[in-house]
């Protein structure tokens, strides 16, 4: 049984080629995974810096008009004082917000700068809080604009360390892409030489010697005694096919012998029908 020691299934034959199909897909899946997931860290850190930049604007434009109601002396009084006061306030708590942030997508270099310039800029921002009220007076007066001046120092060095990272953000998000595009332009075409290499494989091993089971059964039923199939390839559809050939060689083997017998039946009876003739022969003589 040398035939059934080589056997394979059809499972088998194609278990690597399968398996290698698999792996690339999966492969493709995993590496797309991962650059979706940089793509939206950088795409978060963009948003994020440009948010920065918006608040850190806002807040140096704010200063600025802190600045200027202050150094007009015919319009610094008590509402003037409380509107200046509740401004401080509010981008002393953005600074506070800033810092506090948890998941902010900043890169470390940059986050250690960020807090360092935005503990400077909250020192400034609360002492000019505080000497805004005894403003006043010209001594003090002089020491707030110099509070609020070093506070719009420090925020346009933040400013400046948010458009950086946002340039950051863009250059590694465009790259990132970049990346991407190249591995599916790789990965892509090679899963498809891959899925075609598989269906070519199945083209000749299954649906070729199942065209040729079905012609060589269509012409034996027609009426070709001699029609197989040449069984090549040892798995499943190999032993169909020869299964099919010991079928129609039994069967045409079973129609020999039928016709055999049949043909000696025949060389009796006529033997027979001899011997009857010679035997009235003989009886005719006999009368004569």
């Amino acid at each position: 049984m040398p035939e059934m020691a080589r056997f394979r299934t059809l499972t088998q034959r194609f278990g690597t080629l399968y398996a290698l199909v698999i792996a690339v897909l999966l492969s493709v899946g995993a590496v797309v995974i991962y650059h979706l997931q940089t793509i939206r860290v950088d795409a978060q850190r963009l948003v994020e810096e440009a948010r920065e930049q918006a608040q850190i604007s806002a807040m140096i434009s704010t200063l600025d008009s802190v600045r200027d109601s202050l150094e007009s002396t015919d319009r610094w009084g008590p509402d003037e004082i409380r509107r200046a006061t509740d401004q401080l306030l509010t981008c002393r708590g953005e600074i506070e917000l800033m810092s506090s942030e948890s998941e902010d997508p900043s890169r470390e270099s940059h986050q250690e700068e960020e807090e360092r310039v935005a503990e400077q800029l909250h020192l400034h921002l609360t002492e000019a809080e505080r000497l805004l009220p005894l403003s006043a007076q010209a001594s003090h007066r002089a020491r707030s604009q110099e509070e609020l001046r070093l506070a719009k120092h420090f925020a346009q060095i933040l400013l400046v360390e948010a458009r950086s990272e946002g340039l950051e953000a863009n250059e590694d998000l465009q790259r990132r892409a970049s990346m991407t595009r190249v591995t599916l332009l790789v990965l892509v075409p090679v899963g498809v030489l891959l899925l075609s290499a598989a269906l070519i494989q199945i083209q000749r091993a299954v649906v070729r010697p199942l065209r040729a089971l079905q012609l060589a059964t269509s012409r034996f039923g027609g009426g070709d005694s001699k029609a197989r199939i040449a069984t090549t390839t040892p798995d499943e559809i190999g032993l169909l096919s020869a299964s099919f050939n010991r079928m129609a060689d039994q069967i045409v083997g079973a129609q020999a012998h039928v016709g055999w017998k049949e043909l000696v039946e025949g060389d009796e009876r006529i033997l027979r029908v001899a011997r009857h003739v010679d035997v009235l022969a003989s009886l005719r003589h006999v009368r004569v």
